[in-house]
């Protein structure tokens, strides 16, 4: 999925909005980031995805 993703965006210049659980995935896809955790912003906008912290990806209930 993700290769079909960049190629669409390389290839048609869009920007893409992906709402994404899997830290991995957004990881290799992103250039910019921001993780939203119980409705709050934790990582702020144009850093680059692997400075998001890993102990951030824990699920909150």
């Amino acid at each position: 999925m993700a290769e079909r993703i960049n190629a669409l965006r390389v290839s048609l210049g869009l920007a893409v909005l992906l709402v994404e659980q899997n830290l991995d995935f957004i990881c290799a896809m992103a250039d910019r980031a921001l993780l939203i955790q119980r409705g709050r912003i934790v990582v702020r906008p144009l850093e680059t995805p692997s400075t998001i912290p890993r102990s951030s990806q824990s699920s909150s209930k």
